[in-house]
């Protein structure tokens, strides 16, 4: 009698294993990864893979569903995208990429499958501002290019699309310290050298912090940027760390440093950070020269000035700094939707909360 039950048992397995092996080969591979750009799926030649736990995603199909441009010139040749304010220049199986003239080091190359171009999805998360999320229980990719824009709560509602970048404060220094002394561990002194130092460049103070704010996680850090490189506004942090040999276009080097390993410039001193804040804001805002009694602290002043003039002036209101918001397409912040009106919402909190305490 047990020799009856294992003879079945086997028959029964060898059954089972017949079956599975007659099973189409479709129904027993993974399921393709899908991709979707803000929930609309982007139909790509090819589908992504996952090679060594790295995503890898067609950037052709990507860039174009954004309204953007790749440049295709032989597998054996450099090839180009182009999307808002970012150029990136690639070679097929190198671990290098050139963003916007700076060579970078990359952890992955870009690999050519099916004739199709495809590069890691942290890549384009970190070189292209995107939000990117990976379900690896639907094998899907969601790429937000488009955020809703945070409320703007309160009264009086500063308008975003109204709000100059050029202006006098809206509260004064001894505000902006109070403020401070409330929400801000340390940097006792920054209000008032924002507040000095604005006046070169006439720009608002106030809402040069609330962008200081706002980039550093109010003054915490805990991104890409440390805190003792004096960097306020993330100048020269582009997700991917520096090697040293990066231009500074005619900054002062003095001052002005670019640590191999690091993101982002360094500054010597918080005042150095503070007035390359201002330049870099002065940039987008006018197309006008640095006041001439200024020495060039920004390392990315020059770059805008001479390689990407069509930058210079294109955000005049807090509203443009964000490339999508802006009619032009181009900013500070790249998608950056909703980049100045977040700054502005975050200074209506502030403006509030002084405002309720004018009697002190």
């Amino acid at each position: 009698m047990r020799d009856i039950r294992i003879g079945q048992i086997t028959w029964m397995t060898i059954g089972c294993l017949l079956f599975l092996l007659l099973l189409p080969a479709a129904s027993m591979a993974e399921e393709d990864i899908q991709i979707f750009k803000d929930g609309v799926e982007i139909e790509a030649p090819v589908a992504p893979f996952i090679e060594d736990g790295t995503t890898y995603i067609p950037i052709r199909a990507l860039i174009e569903s954004l309204g953007g441009q790749v440049n295709w010139h032989g597998s054996a040749e450099p090839f180009e995208l182009m999307l808002g304010e970012k150029k990136i220049t690639m070679r097929i199986g190198e671990n290098q990429a050139t963003v916007n003239e700076e060579l970078l080091v990359t952890d992955y190359a870009a690999q050519l499958e099916s004739e199709t171009t495809f590069l890691p999805l942290r890549f384009v998360s970190e070189n292209f501002g995107f939000q990117v999320n990976w379900d690896g229980a639907e094998r899907r990719v969601d790429i937000l290019a488009q955020l809703q824009p945070l409320p703007i709560l309160g009264d009086p509602v500063f308008d975003a699309e109204e709000l100059s970048v050029f202006g006098e404060p809206m509260v004064s220094l001894e505000e902006m310290q109070w403020w401070f002394s409330e929400h801000v561990d340390g940097y006792e002194e920054l209000p008032g050298l924002y507040y000095e130092i604005a006046e070169h460049y006439g720009i608002r103070p106030d809402l040069a912090i609330a962008q200081a704010i706002k980039e550093t996680g109010s003054f915490r850090y805990g991104n890409l940027v440390n805190p003792e490189q004096n960097n306020f506004c993330g100048l020269y942090a582009t997700g991917v760390r520096l090697t040293g040999t990066e231009s500074i276009y005619g900054a002062d080097p003095e001052k002005v440093v670019l640590v191999a390993g690091n993101h982002g410039a360094d500054f010597i001193d918080q005042a150095c950070g503070v007035e390359a804040h201002l330049q870099h804001l002065y940039a987008y805002a006018t197309d006008l020269p640095l006041p001439e009694d200024r020495d060039v602290l920004d390392p990315r002043f020059n770059l805008l000035a001479e390689a990407l003039t069509h930058l210079r002036g294109s955000a005049p209101v807090f509203a443009y700094l964000g490339a999508y918001d802006n009619p032009n397409g181009i900013g500070w912040a790249y998608p950056g939707v909703s980049y100045g009106y977040e700054i502005v919402d975050l200074y209506q909190g502030m403006y509030e909360e002084i405002a309720e305490r004018r009697d002190f």
